[in-house]
């Protein structure tokens, strides 16, 4: 990205930004050797969009020389620690955990370590030999080099009428999602993983095809289902749809049957009527957004977190399970060790049944259905962007190796981006063509 030596301004400063801001939206420490020391990672602009300091642009760019295609692949910012600390070493060196733990002090021992060890590995498949996974640590090799995408051709089955943008794994169209995915032949996408246009909530510049400004929540769910309708004729049998979709309160207008001031409950009832279609629902996720900002309201709740639906056609659906594995607490371990001579619970299924505990301390447990993530604060043009690690987990679970990945509402790319550096095709639907540009930029990173 930026060599130590080179002062960043102009268009190098922007480019740094817009990659960095995708990953570091939520904390950020610089290790000095001997601690860590808190910056002041994001503000707020006159416009009110939170955009990443200048202090910590220049930090970084001072302190380090980055890749910025290793800097676009890592996903936590714990990776991104880890990676700037082995840019430090040389070659041979020695990172430990226990030492890491020292330097932060923060949080319980136990979570720190199950959290380095995961962004370490993560570090270990984004390069190509630069570090060597350990019990307690890692060893830096050699240099960090990003791993390259591979060439992905497409055949001729997948129609040219709206073909916005065509690459090595890339299709963009230009168009209403429907129409588009009207001409897709039938079972030729893999995985699909979006986020609809919220009801009511923004307007995306989509002129009158745009969903999200009908004037009923019923008519809104019932565009959404016909959509989603001729996605399941695309879908693979073994195919999955995640569905990421938040609720909203009612401004009472009579044309609408919730009353004002209340929840719509509109993702559960786009969910029970996509069941009527014919779909599955096998998940409910909840994601738990980390950091939001200060509700108004003085009389109800803070709102942080939205539903993930995971739809498919049949059960025999893709489930990559030891793709999406977390490692297990030093407890849980210890648990497994003697099971033998465990007595169990009969706590479970009216005490009828002898339970004890199950699982691989190696291979970690599966991965749950509430997923702790912090939203993306961005400053680009898009107004709801949702955090690469979404989509990143949701293609990693539920699409076959080598397979294709669609987002018939693509906004500013962000299923793209993760589904291209995970090793699949990638196509992207959008009415706006303000919005195929950024994405195209995000997903190729110019």
């Amino acid at each position: 990205m930026t060599q130590a030596d080179v002062s960043v301004g102009g268009r190098q400063y922007n480019r740094m930004e817009h990659q960095l801001s995708l990953l570091l939206s939520c904390r950020y420490s610089e290790h000095d050797g001997q601690r860590w020391r808190p910056l002041s990672v994001s503000r707020q602009n006159k416009q009110g969009e939170i955009v990443l300091t200048r202090q910590f642009m220049h930090r970084l760019a001072n302190a380090i020389s980055v890749d910025s295609s290793i800097i676009q692949q890592l996903r936590s910012s714990m990776s991104v620690d880890l990676y700037l600390i082995a840019r430090q070493q040389l070659a041979g060196a020695f990172v430990s955990y226990d030492a890491l733990y020292v330097i932060t002090g923060n949080g319980g021992h136990n979570r720190f370590r199950q959290t380095v060890t995961a962004a370490a590995h993560e570090l270990e498949k984004t390069t190509l030999g630069a570090i060597s996974i350990a019990a307690n640590g890692f060893t830096v090799l050699n240099d960090l080099t990003p791993v390259q995408n591979t060439e992905m051709e497409w055949d001729d089955s997948f129609p040219a009428h709206g073909l916005w943008h065509h690459e090595n794994g890339l299709r963009l169209y230009l168009g209403d999602a429907k129409a588009v995915m009207s001409e897709f032949p039938a079972r030729s996408i893999d995985c699909v993983v979006t986020s609809p246009p919220y009801f009511n909530q923004r307007n995306y510049s989509g002129g009158r095809k745009e969903i999200g400004r009908e004037n009923t929540s019923d008519a809104y769910i019932k565009k959404l289902v016909s959509v989603f309708h001729e996605v399941k004729r695309i879908l693979a049998d073994d195919g999955t749809l995640w569905l990421n979709i938040d609720d909203c309160y009612s401004t009472g207008d009579a044309r609408d049957t919730a009353p004002a001031h209340s929840l719509m409950g509109l993702p559960w009832r786009l969910a029970l009527a996509m069941m009527q279609d014919g779909w599955l629902l096998r998940n409910e996720v909840i994601w738990h957004k980390t950091r939001v900002l200060p509700g108004a309201s003085g009389n109800r709740l803070n709102h942080n977190h939205e539903q993930i639906f995971l739809f498919t056609k049949t059960d025999g659906n893709t489930y990559n399970v030891d793709d999406v594995r977390m490692p297990l607490s030093d407890i849980s371990k210890r648990r497994l060790q003697n099971t033998e001579g465990q007595s169990g619970s009969y706590r479970a299924n009216g005490g009828a049944k002898n339970i004890k505990p199950v699982g691989d301390p190696e291979r970690g447990r599966n991965l749950r259905d509430v997923w702790p993530i912090c939203p993306s604060f961005t400053h680009e043009a898009h107004f709801a962007v949702f955090p690469v690690e979404i989509p990143e987990r949701c293609i990693k679970a539920g699409c076959k190796r080598n397979g294709v990945v669609l987002d018939p509402f693509n906004g500013s790319g962000t299923t793209g981006l993760a589904a291209r550096s995970l090793g699949r095709k990638y196509v992207g639907i959008d009415l706006n063509e303000d919005y195929l540009m950024q994405a195209k930029r995000k997903i190729l990173g110019s």
